[in-house]
């Protein structure tokens, strides 16, 4: 996931070619921050394979051990982070919640807990209008193809793919889990695009109106779970991105807190968090902080629109 403003990009679930993914960043002229691993299976994150794969014999992939000795920052969900660390030999993973926010240059990443493939597995959502203005970043041999994600855009790892979702008769899934997280994920805007982790049909991607409709493990997760656990307010923010509150803000993109008079207030002074949404009944913003779970409540007046490092001034708004 790259960011054109800064230059800035976010790997997800680099486990196999990681060389050739950082050769490819130099080629576009852009700087790998760090790797999402949706979850802890080797085909994902690399590490240990485990013998039933390999006919008994150890075989270790540098997936993102590699990442890490790049320099680059771990993230993973919550469930899963401990066992990456134990399997990848790493110094630290940094596990994500459920609503938690990944900075990629004016870009943000959204983490959706979505347990059943694994217990902490989860997707990755880019909320519309958080992308900068498209920008020269460098060019490779690939043939680019262009989709835009009005609505946003969705990773799921292996828990929804075109037609199907993620195995759970393997250990530590939960085919229960699956449904609830398959029903949850539905509730989004039906033209969310959807990448999947593996492409075992026809096309490469999807939406979740078309899974919804015919994709017959979300039908059944919706006839298990009629009505799911809500996804958190700005994976909600419907087609372009909803604008809230006085202060014009689009949910699911970064603000900068400021003017805060208590010493504790002070300390957040200058930091970006990303509007959540606004209390009409209170004249408040629910925000979050980066590297913090749970939300904190502020004023309009102690908000503002960030200024971006980049080439164009428009980008934040």
């Amino acid at each position: 996931v790259v960011n054109t403003l800064d230059r800035s990009a976010i790997a997800v679930d680099a486990a196999w070619d990681v060389e050739g993914l950082y050769k490819l960043a130099a080629e576009l002229e852009v700087t790998i921050r760090g790797c999402v691993y949706t979850h802890y299976h080797f085909d994902h994150c690399g590490g240990d394979v485990h013998p039933m794969f390999t006919g008994g014999q150890k075989v270790f992939l540098s997936g993102a051990k590699e990442v890490e000795d790049a320099g680059g920052t771990i993230w993973a969900g919550q469930g899963d982070a401990e066992q990456i660390q134990k399997q990848c030999s790493l110094k630290e993973v940094v596990a994500m919640r459920d609503g938690d926010v990944i900075p990629c240059g004016d870009l943000v990443l959204h983490i959706l807990r979505t347990p059943g493939h694994t217990p902490g597995s989860i997707c990755v959502f880019a909320a519309p209008r958080g992308l900068s203005p498209r920008s020269t970043i460098g060019s490779t041999g690939l043939k680019e193809a262009r989709t835009k994600a009005e609505a946003g855009l969705l990773i799921t790892g292996d828990t929804l793919f075109v037609g199907s979702c993620g195995r759970t008769d393997l250990p530590g899934s939960d085919p229960r889990e699956m449904m609830s997280s398959l029903a949850r994920l539905s509730t989004m805007d039906p033209a969310v695009v959807v990448c999947p982790g593996h492409n075992y049909a026809t096309e490469p991607f999807t939406t979740i109106g078309a899974e919804r409709a015919q994709n017959d493990m979300v039908i059944m997760g919706l006839s298990h779970f009629p009505s799911p656990p809500p996804v958190p307010p700005c994976a909600m923010c419907g087609e372009g991105g909803q604008i809230c509150g006085p202060k014009k803000f689009r949910k699911g993109r970064k603000a900068r807190i400021v003017n805060l008079a208590s010493e504790a207030g002070q300390a957040l002074n200058g930091q970006d968090c990303v509007v959540e949404s606004y209390m009409d009944g209170k004249d408040r913003y629910a925000v979050r902080l980066f590297g913090q779970s749970g939300i904190k409540v502020l004023k309009p007046d102690n908000l503002e629109k960030p200024k971006m490092d980049g080439p164009s001034s428009e980008a934040a708004s």
